[in-house]
């Protein structure tokens, strides 16, 4: 047979396997211009002739087109009862790509059965003779129980290779498993025992290159199920040759069975593999012993062609073990589970965590990224069945104290509260993900430099035994009597029955007792008890600090655990403190580009975030990301936490959350590939992105939808009481009071509320926060007097844990106050302001500037304009800025003071420098309702040029340049802002511009054709949004200028119809409506519309060099409103149109 049979033999093993409909689209692909061998296989099928296991279950031969020899003479094959040498052929029992396998029977020197293995018929090619030779060395080489052994060797008497084999009666592994229902963990044993055979041929430098199931058979001894490695027909030599004769691989052959073949196997040639390339082939065994399926399908291999094989083999990253699972179409995952003695959702459960880790670290496209040994990929397995922390992932607090439960799980007593323990531990376990056991191990080598390697492993063994140990002796007394509750009350009253004993059991030991406190105060932090979490890390701390010496990294992590918990309680200044303290000494201990130093910083930005310090949380949270960045790369989960941190910050600084949304994105993207497209994670990091990005677009309907969506999905995997939770129950809340639905709103806020109350404490920060959210919901109904409670507890929190003299502090006074005098209350107003104004403190300066403002705003008995700027000047020389705004508008007018506009601009001045983004547009207005037109525009021009990207600037600037007729000015900036604002995607940003276009007539033609482009898309990004109707007025307006009366008509009329709430939009559709119906001819109904909006619109100006209401500059829309109304009286008073 010449060697070209080879590939003719591949294609007829591949096609028998697929139902006789496939078989022609197949020969169509792969012999494609050959119709000769295409005939050649097709008759050999039609004759029913016994083929090769199939293409995915054997390698294939020679891919490559061959020379075209002529056939040797015809030889007869062997037949049951013919005899080789000694041996008499009973049955066959197999064939592979070049040999076949018979049952022999041996009658000398002792009578047994064998399995011989000669090389087929019409396959001794130099390529196969090579290949043959170098099995029977490879396993001559071995001697290991789960190692078939060879026994014999020889040639037939027509000179073809045989050789003879122990007999392993068994099946494929796979069967086994499945005809016997193996649970998991009989699984995992029996698929060590593989590892240690592969680990024993690659101690003797042999690679197996063709590990799967057909490949590793299984026999049951006494109804124990044994193993057994065979076929190691394509075995390569770590080192020296197998054989001495040349086995040359063809270009572009495949050594190997794709769907089990290691990337770089996968590659042309396939010769730079080592004994990691069966490290791949055994993570695939593994994935289908746990799974049923391999991680590529192998039939959807075999329909896409090597080049495609390849390709998959290479780059594409297979699901893990668990969502292969979870994604199972019928009742499929319910036949995998049966098999497996499990039910379908427990079975994903065992699976997901240290079996899909363990799997996808065997799997990695990186061979240096897999484990180094097949031992170590057994002692991994070990580990996860004895409950120990795998090295396949980090292992975490939470991580390490699951496996601390289930090493003990008989004294933790009941199923139930075990598994409740456990699901809160993961949940909570976000933000103190760390790798406590690497840092303790880097303390070690810190702390006893000196010691071996050994001697630090023993030690740790050891006090691990002792933490074990006690732990086991404090829960024995736990009967199953006490377990039977479904929540942590269990797990809690042993923590706190443990802890009560630590000090005199482990007196003699305080390293121990170190140890054990830190753990308990991360449960307890886990669980939500703050108190006990606290005593914990700061007996811990003590201890270590006594016994280890000030400058040891276990102090450092027992200072940085400590400030967290300490920032969680409220108390900012000691947590601030001890976090700076705990970064100090890790970079003493480690240097700036250490990941402990990284963590650390992560808690003191949340701190510092907290304390309203925000100069210094972005720098902060920057320098853990990149440093992060260096160290884990971006395939880590905890990178994946930085990440979101950072973003969660940028999205709340409007001009950084195009940063801060693709930082998100970046995030999802890393869970996504580690943990699967389902996994509760990415599902809720994927929700609340949609949702920061819906806010920013304003839609929120949208967002309230997936706010719902968000909230769902986290009583699903957190439960319905977690401090995350009452979060995203808080950001409804606020949507929903904001689009005005206040009883749907309220219940969902005082859930919130409720909950953070319970899991926090009663003088949480977090508490006040949505106590003030509730009284802001409770204002928006007029319910003032429920208002006003929550707004002094959100005082009363803040003060007590912020201090009394904080800023945040000071806006809940103003806060309260603001809602005393709303409720007429001024008195109550002003003995609360004087309550706080002493001293000079931020707080107290709030109180005082409050307090003046109440005297100079005040219509009764507490009007006093003098007292007020006298409490106004003690707040400003002190460096309150708002004050300093405050008093320079008493010296613009002259109130409380003699008038004095050089002092008055001093005061503005002063608060300008000071960083106040409003003094100067204060300043500005203050022009503008005296009548000084170009002073104020002037102004105004200088604080929008300072702020460019300020599109409510740029429209005020262009509103007033057109109210008080500066021609040339208002062209100049309205061109400017449409030109700025071109392919915008901020809703904003497109209306401003437009609209600051269309405030006048305009005659070019390309400048409203963007303008009108703009107000479009305004229109189009706040759709199913509360705020549409002004963006309707915009594009109405718009339309107008572009002379599209009946268009304009139309959307006009939309937004008159949709305006709600807005008093200020009605006037001004109807007053462009109104020129609108006059333009296409409808005077009658123009003027009948003018009348309406005549009636509704803001009181125009007495003077319209003063253009105020109250005694202040008109807003921008009112402004506009006037402006509309000046043009449309002058067009509707014409007789011509």
């Amino acid at each position: 047979m010449p060697e070209s049979s080879d590939h003719e033999f591949t294609i007829f093993s591949a096609a028998r396997q697929l139902p006789p409909g496939e078989r022609a689209s197949f020969f169509d692909k792969v012999c494609a211009g050959d119709d000769a061998m295409r005939q050649r296989v097709e008759e050999l099928l039609q004759a029913g002739e016994k083929a090769a296991a199939a293409f995915m279950e054997t390698p294939a031969a020679d891919l490559s087109k061959s020379s075209s020899a002529s056939r040797p003479a015809v030889v007869r094959a062997e037949n049951p009862g013919d005899w080789i040498g000694r041996y008499k052929l009973l049955e066959q029992i197999g064939e592979g790509g070049c040999g076949i396998v018979y049952l022999a029977q041996q009658e000398e020197p002792v009578r047994r059965r064998v399995a011989l293995k000669v090389i087929k018929l019409g396959m001794d090619t130099k390529s196969v003779i090579a290949r043959f030779e170098a099995e029977r060395q490879a396993l001559a080489l071995m001697d290991h129980p789960n190692i078939a052994k060879v026994l014999d060797a020889g040639a037939t008497s027509a000179g073809r290779l045989y050789f003879v084999m122990e007999l392993v009666p068994g099946v494929k592994i796979t069967d086994c498993c499945d005809q016997n229902n193996l649970s998991t963990r009989d699984r995992l044993e029996l698929f060590m025992q593989v590892c240690h055979a592969i680990q024993h041929a690659h101690q003797k430098g042999i690679i197996h290159r063709d590990i799967k199931p057909s490949n590793i058979l299984v026999t049951m001894n006494d109804g124990v199920p044994f193993p057994k490695v065979i076929d190691f027909g394509i075995a390569k030599a770590t080192h020296g040759k197998l054989t001495d004769q040349t086995f040359f691989t063809a270009f572009e052959q495949f050594i190997g069975t794709p769907a089990y073949m290691s990337p770089e196997q996968a590659e042309a040639g396939g010769l730079d593999v080592d004994t990691r390339t069966d490290i791949y082939s055994l993570g695939v065994l593994l994935y289908e012993l746990l799974t049923g399926q391999t991680p590529f399908n192998s039939k959807e291999l075999l329909q896409i062609g090597l080049d495609e094989i390849r390709r998959t083999i290479r780059e594409r990253e297979p699901a893990t073990p668990s969502t292969c699972l979870s994604t199972m179409q019928g009742d499929a995952l319910a036949t995998i589970a049966k098999h497996r003695k499990a039910e379908a959702l427990k079975l994903i459960h065992l699976v997901r965590g240290d079996l899909d880790w363990i799997v996808m670290k065997a799997l990695e496209k990186d061979r240096a990224r897999r484990y180094e040994t097949a031992n170590d990929l057994a002692a991994d397995i070990r580990r996860h069945l004895s409950n120990e922390a795998v090295v396949a992932r980090p292992p975490s607090t939470a991580y390490r104290f699951q496996k601390l439960v289930r090493r003990n799980k008989l004294v933790f007593a009941a199923t139930g509260a075990i598994a409740a323990a456990l699901a809160m531990g993961v949940a909570l376990s976000v933000w103190s993900s760390i790798k406590e056991h690497q840092a303790r191990l880097e303390a070690e080598k810190e702390r006893r430099q000196a010691q071996t390697n050994e001697q630090k492993a023993q030690v740790e063994a050891a006090k691990s035994r002792q933490v074990a140990q006690f732990l086991e002796d404090m829960l024995d007394g736990v009967g199953p009597s006490v377990a039977m509750g479904s929540d942590t009350t269990l797990l809690k009253r042993i923590l706190d029955n443990t802890a009560k004993r630590i000090g005199s059991d482990l007196a003699q030991q305080p390293e121990v007792e170190a140890e054990l406190r830190y753990t308990l105060g991360e449960v307890y932090w886990e669980l939500g008890d703050l108190e006990n979490a606290q005593a914990m890390h700061e007996r811990a701390l003590s201890l270590r600090i006594k016994e280890l010496g000030g400058k040891n990294p276990l102090v450092a992590q027992s200072m940085r655990r400590l400030g967290h918990v300490l920032w969680r309680q409220g108390f900012l200044d000691k947590a601030e403190k001890m976090a700076r303290a705990g970064v100090a000494l890790q970079r003493e201990l480690y240097g700036n580009k250490n990941l402990e130093v990284a963590r650390s910083l992560e808690d003191l930005a949340a701190i510092l975030n907290t304390k309203n310090l925000s100069t210094t949380v972005e720098a902060t949270l920057r320098e853990a990301v990149t440093t992060k960045e260096a160290l884990l790369g971006d395939n880590n989960l905890e990178m994946a936490d930085s990440l979101d941190n950072l973003a969660a910050w940028l999205f709340s600084r409007r001009y950084k959350r195009p940063e801060a949304a693709a930082l998100s994105r970046k995030a999802i993207a890393i869970r996504r590939k580690l943990l699967g497209p389902d996994n509760p994670l990415v599902t809720i990091a994927s929700l609340k992105l949609e949702s920061n990005e819906l806010d920013i677009q304003g839609k929120s309907n949208e967002q309230e939808a997936t706010l719902y969506k968000l909230v769902a999905e986290q009583r699903k995997i957190l439960g319905n009481e977690h401090p995350s939770l009452a979060q995203s129950l808080n950001l409804l809340a606020s949507v929903l009071k904001n689009e005005g639905k206040l009883a749907e709103s309220e219940p969902i806020q005082r859930e919130a509320l409720s909950m953070q109350r319970k899991l926090l404490g009663e003088e949480n920060p977090e508490v006040a926060k949505s106590e003030a959210s509730l009284g802001e919901l409770l204002i928006a109904g007029n319910r003032l007097s429920e208002a006003e409670l929550m707004y002094r507890s959100a005082l009363t929190i803040r003060r007590k844990v912020f201090g009394p003299n904080s800023t945040l502090a000071g806006e809940s006074l103003v806060n309260l106050g603001q809602l005393l005098e709303k409720e007429n209350k001024l008195e109550d107003a002003r003995n609360l302001y004087l309550e706080g104004a002493s001293g000079v403190s931020d707080f107290a300066l709030t109180a005082q500037d409050c307090l003046g403002m109440l005297y100079v705003r005040s219509k009764d008995g507490l009007n006093d304009p003098t007292e007020g700027a006298k409490w106004l000047r003690k707040s400003a020389e002190h460096g309150n800025s708002r004050a300093k705004i405050d008093l320079a508008i008493l010296y613009f007018d002259g109130t409380g003071v003699p008038k004095d506009e050089v002092e008055a601009l001093n005061w503005f001045h002063k608060a300008a420098q000071q960083g106040n983004s409003q003094a100067m547009k204060t300043l500005a207005d203050c022009y503008c309702a005296a009548g000084r037109s170009q002073e104020a525009i002037a102004t105004l021009r200088q604080v929008s040029g300072s702020r460019p990207k300020d599109m409510d600037l740029s429209l005020t600037l262009a509103t007033w340049q057109a109210w008080f007729k500066n021609d040339v000015d208002y062209e100049s900036t309205r061109q400017h802002v449409v030109q700025q604002a071109a392919g915008t995607d901020d809703a904003p940003t497109a209306q401003g511009a437009a609209k600051a276009y269309c405030l006048l007539h305009s005659t070019n033609a390309v400048m409203l054709t963007k303008a009108l482009d703009l107000a479009r898309r305004g229109v189009e990004l706040r759709k199913g949004t509360p705020f549409l109707p002004w963006y309707q007025l915009c594009l109405g307006m718009a339309e107008y200028r572009s002379g599209q009366y009946a268009n304009a008509e139309q959307t006009l009329a939309e937004a008159e119809q949709s305006a709600g709430k807005y008093p200020d939009l009605p006037g001004t559709a109807r007053l462009f409506r109104a020129m609108s119906l006059f333009r296409q001819g409808q005077s009658e109904k123009a003027r009948a519309v003018f009348s309406e909006a005549e009636a509704q619109m803001p009181p125009f100006p007495l003077e319209e060099s003063k253009p105020i209401i109250e005694g202040k500059t008109a807003s921008h829309n009112v402004m506009i409103c006037w402006l509309a109304y000046k043009e449309a009286k002058s067009l509707l008073n014409r007789t011509d149109r």
